[in-house]
């Protein structure tokens, strides 16, 4: 019995307190086009505000471009496997023909080690892009 006028008694402050809280007193609020008082802008105010429109306007050239670029990529599908794969082939392509430069060079009594340690660095390079390339694009395309 306890509980339940326990239970009672909060229901009917939830009721009463809701529709008390709900009187809405009249704020005073100033309306900020009646304060402003015209004043006189001197040079650099004027300069600044100058300065600021062009800001703003180079900004919303900017954001026109970006937003004809993002169309055109959305228009695209936006699908960039295809991408990849070309960067693996690119980048495995590279390095083989590196490789092939570097062993021609060597054999034919070429200049030395320093052109085929340059020639395998790069190539090596070309081929671990190539690999990475590849990872990506089997996530990309297998995701």
């Amino acid at each position: 019995m306890k509980n339940l006028c326990t239970l009672l008694t909060l229901v009917l402050c939830l009721v009463f307190t809701q529709s008390a809280l709900a009187v809405v007193t009249p704020t005073k609020t100033a309306d900020v086009k009646t304060e402003v008082v015209e004043k006189e802008m001197t040079k650099k105010e004027t300069r600044e505000l100058k300065k600021q429109a062009r800001k703003m306007e180079r900004m919303q050239k900017r954001m026109a471009k970006f937003e004809k670029k993002m169309e055109k990529r959305q228009a695209r599908g936006g699908d960039d496997t295809k991408k990849w794969m070309k960067f693996w082939l690119l980048g495995w392509g590279a390095g083989l023909l590196l490789y092939i430069i570097a062993v021609a060079a060597i054999g034919s009594g070429g200049t030395g080690f320093g052109l085929f340690g340059a020639l395998t660095l790069i190539g090596s390079l070309a081929w671990l892009f190539g690999s990475v390339s590849l990872i990506i694009w089997l996530v990309k395309k297998f995701s």
